[in-house]
């Protein structure tokens, strides 16, 4: 339940299994499935499905369309940026990272590799309202990070997707 006056703030501070805890309860509360999105789905609304934009509102950054570049991590109230992906999802990009249900793993083809840890990490998306707009590591709809699942942090939480009827 979130703090009193902080109803319209992203949820935060939560782990990974807290989010799904959530998504099992509003979906037998409502009576349709609720889940993390997957890496995949996460980055294709961001990127504005096959338009492949840099971000969810196009090609270049816009100040107004993001919660970047802050003095710290405290986020803005939820849809307070006027821009939208092109199925009208906002705050893609910025205010906080979101987890995604993907475990850390590598790009198809890239030659990195992951070091053991003693936890497993999932992959986050989505950037932090302190994250930067500009240079090595600009919050864009490609950013991408991994964190340990049981982290829990003001600058993370998450969003939900509904599956369709029929579907999981």
């Amino acid at each position: 339940k979130p703090l009193p006056g902080e109803e319209s703030m992203p949820v935060r501070y939560v782990n990974l299994e807290d989010a799904k805890a959530f998504a099992a309860w509003r979906s037998e509360r409502d009576g349709v499935t609720y889940r993390l999105p997957t890496e995949a789905e996460w980055e294709y609304a961001a990127r504005n499905g096959t338009k492949q934009n840099l971000y969810p509102w196009g090609d270049t950054y816009d100040a107004k369309c993001a919660v970047l570049d802050g003095v710290n991590n405290d986020p803005k109230p939820v849809g307070s940026t006027p821009c939208a992906n092109q199925w009208g999802v906002k705050d893609l990009i910025g205010n906080v990272f979101e987890w995604t249900q993907a475990p850390a793993a590598l790009y198809p083809g890239s030659a990195g590799e992951i070091a053991p840890r003693p936890e497993p990490h999932f992959m986050l998306r989505g950037g932090g309202a302190f994250y930067k707009s500009t240079g090595k590591t600009a919050i864009t709809a490609t950013f991408r990070q991994d964190a340990a699942a049981s982290l829990r942090s003001t600058a993370l939480g998450f969003r939900l997707v509904r599956a369709k009827a029929g579907k999981s």
